[in-house]
């Protein structure tokens, strides 16, 4: 009986590690199922990333692209003087609304200077225009008002109220106003 005892432990014992043996190896094959779908995982990604420098390249003509559009409607309308029509529409209106007459309106000089902004130049330029009104000097005082609603950017250089000639009403006054309205235009940082 005694050597019976020991077969049978013998088995149990075999059978022990056969089980134990076939756990370990299913771990292990849990473990190798799980890195191969992680090496699949992976190599879909990187498939993915390689297609990234195609659209880099496409994103950087697009880039370039815009950016010279920008530079040309900056020439197009920064480039020219936009802000001396607003200036003269913004007189006319506010001259109307007040009661004046407005004689005349004219250029005297443009000066530039270039300011450095973020890396690159700006040029702004200072655009005088020598403007004449004629009318009472309460519509004077209803236009110098009216100048704060204006949306664009202005100096008064100077102003000058003379009696009006002869041949008017008694009361009226000519105003001469000196005014330099800003104009902007951007500069290529390589020139």
């Amino acid at each position: 009986m005694f050597s019976y005892t020991k077969s049978l432990m013998a088995v149990a014992l075999a059978l022990l590690a056969v089980i134990g043996a076939g756990l370990w190896f299913r771990s292990r094959a849990l473990s190798l199922r799980e890195l191969t779908m992680t090496r699949d995982d992976l190599c879909v990604q990187m498939a993915g990333a390689q297609s990234y420098s195609g659209l880099n390249a496409d994103y950087e003509k697009r880039l370039e692209m815009m950016e010279r559009d920008i530079k040309a409607i900056t020439r197009k309308f920064a480039g020219k003087d936009y802000e001396s029509p607003q200036l003269v529409k913004a007189v006319v209106k506010s001259a109307s609304i007040a009661g004046l007459e407005m004689i005349s309106a004219s250029k005297q000089d443009r000066k530039t200077d270039a300011l450095p902004v973020r890396g690159r130049e700006q040029k702004a330029s200072f655009i005088t225009h020598e403007i004449k009104l004629k009318g009472a000097y309460t519509g004077l005082v209803k236009f110098m008002q009216s100048l704060m609603d204006w949306d664009l950017g202005y100096r008064m250089e100077s102003i000058e109220i003379v009696p009006a000639g002869e041949g008017v009403q008694e009361g009226e006054i000519e105003a001469t106003i000196i005014l330099s309205v800003f104009s902007l235009e951007l500069l290529d940082a390589t020139k």
